[in-house]
C-alpha cells in the first residue's frame, strides 16, 4: 500500500512541476487494449487516456501518461473491473509541414505503475515498463489528429507465471497545445535612405563688357579657377571652378567609379568598395514555426539574384534572431531553424554554390532594439545576411 501511495504522490508532484513550468501540448485518446495475448491479440477492452508533453529545450522531451482500461470480461479475471495506469516517459520525434500544417512522427518509452481495481491473486497491481510510437497530423494551427501504438510489460515480482504480464493498445485521438501561443510578429519596417540630390549651380549669363578668358561665365576678376576647360556638359560654380557631380546609381554612398558592387539593394550596410557586408532581409514566418510565408518569396528571389553576382570566394552567412520572449534555448533553436529554412530557399533558386551559404542562430542574444516594447521586439525578430568578400572583411 505504501509503494502505491508513494508512486502516485511522486507522479502528481513531478507532473505538476513540469506543467507549471513548460507544458506545451496534450492529447485526449480512446483505444482498444489486448490483455489476453497467449493466442494472439484480442483488442476489445475500451481504453481512455490522456498525456502531456513538456518542452525543456532539447530533442528528447518528458511526458506523463494516465490511462483507464475497462475490463470487458470480469469473470475471467476473478472480478477485476478496470486498470488505472500512470507513467513517466521520454519522447523524441521529428516534425515536418505539409499543406501549411505541422505534422510529427515520434517514439517514446518509460516506466509506471498499474493499479488493478478489485485485484486478485491472478491479476494484481504491479509496476511496468512501456514503449510505443505514434504520429500527429495537423488539421489547423492548433489541433492535430493522433494515432498511437503502445506495448506494456508488467514487472512481475510475485513469481506467479499465470499473471497476464503484457498488454497492447491502439489509440486514436486529438493533440492540442497547452502553452500560450506567442504573439504574431509585427512586419519589419524597411528603412528607407533618402536619395541625395545632385548639386546643380545655375550657369551665369556672360556679360560682354566683362573679361572672361576661359569662357566659363565667371569674370576673370572673380574666377578662382582660371583656365577651366568648358565642354558642352561642364558646369561651374560662381567662383569659376568646375562642379563635379558624383554618380551613385545604387545610393549606397559609394561613387560608381569606385563601386565594385553597383547593384547593392537600398538600406544595405556596405564597405569602402560598395559591396554589402550586412543586410536585413524582410522575411516573415508562421508563428512559432520555421515555415516561410509566401509573401516573403519575392525577397528570397531578389537576394538570390544578388548572391549570384557576388565575386567568387564570397561567403554569405544567414543569421536568425528572436526577441527575449519565452525560453532562450527554444529561441536559439527556432532562430537556427529559420536561418536554415532561408538558406534552403535561397539555394532552391538555382545557380548558387551551396558552399558559400551558411546558417546560424543567435536567439535573443543580439538585440538591436529595446525588448520591453512591442516595437522593439518586432525589430529584434529578424533575419540578417552578413557577407565576407575575398580578401576583405565582413
Amino acid at each position: 500500500m505504501f509503494t502505491k501511495l508513494s508512486l502516485a504522490v511522486a507522479s502528481v508532484l513531478v507532473g505538476s512541476a513540469l506543467y507549471a513550468s513548460s507544458a506545451t501540448s496534450g492529447s485526449l485518446k480512446w483505444g482498444l487494449t489486448s490483455i489476453d495475448n497467449d493466442n494472439g491479440w484480442k483488442l476489445k477492452n475500451n481504453t481512455f487516456g490522456l498525456d502531456a508533453r513538456f518542452d525543456i529545450g532539447s530533442i528528447v522531451q518528458p511526458r506523463i501518461d494516465l490511462n483507464y482500461v475497462k475490463i470487458d470480461d470480469k469473470s475471467k479475471w476473478g472480478g477485476v473491473s478496470s486498470l488505472i495506469q500512470g507513467a513517466l516517459s521520454l519522447q523524441a520525434g521529428t516534425s515536418f509541414s505539409a499543406l501549411h500544417f505541422p505534422h510529427e512522427v515520434y517514439v517514446y518509452g518509460g516506466a509506471g505503475y498499474e493499479y488493478v481495481q478489485d485485484s486478485t491473486s491472478v491479476f494484481d497491481s504491479q509496476p511496468f515498463v512501456q514503449g510505443g510510437l505514434g504520429a500527429t497530423f495537423g488539421i489547423n494551427k492548433h489541433l492535430s489528429l493522433l494515432t498511437e501504438f503502445r506495448a506494456l510489460q508488467v514487472i512481475d515480482s510475485s513469481g506467479n507465471h499465470n499473471d497476464e504480464d503484457n498488454e497492447f493498445t491502439f489509440f486514436v485521438g486529438l493533440n492540442f497545445p497547452l502553452a500560450k501561443q506567442a504573439p504574431k510578429p509585427a512586419p519589419i519596417q524597411k528603412r528607407e535612405i533618402p536619395k541625395p540630390a545632385p548639386v546643380i549651380v545655375p550657369k551665369p549669363q556672360p556679360v560682354v563688357t566683362v573679361l572672361d578668358s576661359d569662357h566659363d561665365g565667371v569674370a576673370d576678376s572673380e574666377d578662382e579657377c582660371p583656365g577651366t576647360i568648358v565642354k558642352e556638359d561642364t558646369e561651374v560654380s560662381e567662383r569659376g571652378c568646375e562642379v563635379v557631380t558624383v554618380k551613385d546609381s545604387d545610393y549606397d554612398m559609394v561613387a560608381d567609379s569606385a563601386d565594385q558592387c553597383p547593384n547593392t539593394p537600398e538600406g544595405t550596410k556596405v564597405d569602402a568598395t560598395g559591396c554589402a557586408v550586412l543586410m536585413n532581409l524582410d522575411i516573415h514566418f508562421d508563428t512559432d514555426s520555421d515555415h516561410i510565408k509566401a509573401d516573403s518569396m519575392d525577397e528570397i528571389k531578389l537576394f538570390a539574384r544578388y548572391v549570384r553576382e557576388l565575386p567568387q570566394g564570397s561567403i554569405v552567412t544567414i543569421t536568425g534572431h528572436t526577441d527575449n520572449t519565452g525560453n532562450e534555448k527554444y529561441n536559439h533553436k527556432l532562430s537556427f531553424k529559420r536561418a536554415v529554412a532561408v538558406r534552403k530557399a535561397i539555394l532552391a533558386q538555382g545557380n548558387i554554390d551551396w558552399h558559400m551559404i551558411k546558417a546560424e542562430g543567435k536567439g535573443s542574444t543580439q538585440p538591436v532594439a529595446d525588448n520591453s516594447t512591442a516595437e522593439g521586439r518586432a525589430q529584434n525578430r529578424r533575419i540578417e545576411a552578413s557577407i565576407t568578400h575575398p580578401g576583405g572583411e565582413s
